[in-house]
């Protein structure tokens, strides 16, 4: 070996580690919340409270209407309604 001679280093240069792979996993998280907002807002059917058949509510929040809600009626129908939906849970 020459003296004269300059130093060379043999060793390959070290690659640089994530900067796609990472850019990728960013990606596919954003595009499943995404999807799963799409489902929840859009696609998914909203169930709505049903009072009675009767028509007797007016979707009014007066207490003097609900209470004339409560009146018309009637408490059998309102304990029987209570009766359905203990049997169904």
């Amino acid at each position: 070996m020459d003296i004269s001679s300059p130093i060379t280093d043999q060793t390959p240069p070290a690659k640089s580690a994530g900067g796609v792979g990472a850019l990728i996993g960013v990606i596919i998280v954003v595009l499943l919340l995404a999807a799963g907002g799409a489902y929840y807002f859009l696609l998914e059917p909203r169930s709505e409270l049903v009072v009675s058949d009767s028509g007797v509510s007016d979707n009014s929040d007066k207490v003097s209407d609900i209470e004339a809600d409560i009146n018309a009626e009637g408490e059998a129908d309102i304990e029987g309604e209570l009766s359905n939906l203990e049997q169904s849970l």
